[in-house]
């Protein structure tokens, strides 16, 4: 392995202890790998580098739910902050957050729409606004959003849904 085509938060297994963790960087020539927010200083020959687990076997990101992960939203509201959403996640790369955020979205607004809600909240965050952008294409694109807006300084969006008759 050549250490030196390592990205920061490449998936790696440690031999040794057959766990995976992310790269972290290098400490002299020993290299630095996190496995469940632990830091270890293992030696190369100890590593191997390992597909990342959130990809699935045709490269694409697994985002949908397992049947044992499947949910209904009870609540109106849907905090896609990742810590609240899936603190499992929170070290993922930025794209395959925002990914998943954006996914997860869908099927509480799908699952509103099947419920015939007639209003629910969207706390996506301040940010960069790029994750904003994408809910509020999401709720442009559906057919049933009568109308949104924002809330709590662009933190927040409430939308109202046309019920089913």
């Amino acid at each position: 392995m050549d250490v030196n085509e390592l990205w920061i938060g490449d998936f790696l297994r440690v031999k040794s202890k057959d766990k995976v963790g992310r790269y972290q960087g290098l400490q002299g020539s020993m290299i630095v790998v996190d496995i469940d927010s632990e830091k270890f200083l293992v030696t190369k020959e100890d590593l191997e580098l390992v597909d990342d687990p959130f990809l699935t076997e045709t490269g694409n990101i697994d985002l949908l739910p397992t049947e044992t992960e499947t949910k209904s939203f009870p609540d109106s509201i849907l905090d896609l902050h990742i810590e609240v959403l899936n603190p499992s996640m929170t070290d993922a790369l930025p794209d395959r957050i925002r990914d998943y955020q954006v996914e997860q979205c869908k099927y509480f607004i799908s699952d509103a729409l099947s419920r015939n809600q007639a209003y629910i909240q969207i706390i996506h965050g301040k940010g960069t606004g790029l994750l904003k952008k994408e809910i509020h294409h999401l709720l442009k694109m559906e057919s049933r959003v009568n109308f949104y807006l924002e809330k709590n300084n662009g933190g927040l969006t409430e939308v109202w849904l046309q019920p089913k008759y």
